[in-house]
């Protein structure tokens, strides 16, 4: 199994919740990526000061946020926050199998909402 977690690097201190837990993760088979729009060169710098324990993946021309459904034209249409920034995307958790067959999906009903960790691992354990 694969989990996508998109996050914006502004914000990649949400994603840290996951890397508290990534022995469970491991050890259900699944591997975690963060995904943004930010650069592999930018990635790099906050996985090594935030010692991340997975990888990040560069969405840099939206076609993850599109396809999942956490794109928007218009940082507006997202929140004030984002009034500004254009294109933007919300926070999610995806789990994806090894046949790229979408699993279990949680797309942030507010911008500013932060994936659980737990709920993602009790969908890997009903599968």
């Amino acid at each position: 199994m694969t989990s996508v977690l998109p996050i914006k690097l502004s914000g990649i201190l949400g994603g840290c919740q996951f890397g508290s837990k990534s022995d469970e993760f491991s050890n259900a088979g699944v591997q975690l990526f963060g995904v943004s729009s930010d650069t592999p060169f930018s990635h790099e710098v906050w996985s090594n000061q935030l010692n991340l324990e997975y990888g990040l993946l560069s969405d840099y021309n939206w076609e993850a946020a599109k396809t999942l459904g956490l794109y928007a034209e218009d940082g507006a249409d997202l929140h004030e926050l984002l009034a500004g920034y254009s294109p933007a995307n919300t926070r999610g958790s995806f789990l994806i199998d090894q046949d790229a067959i979408l699993r279990y999906a949680w797309r942030a009903p507010e911008v500013l909402d932060l994936p659980d960790p737990q709920a993602l691992l009790d969908a890997v354990k009903s599968l």
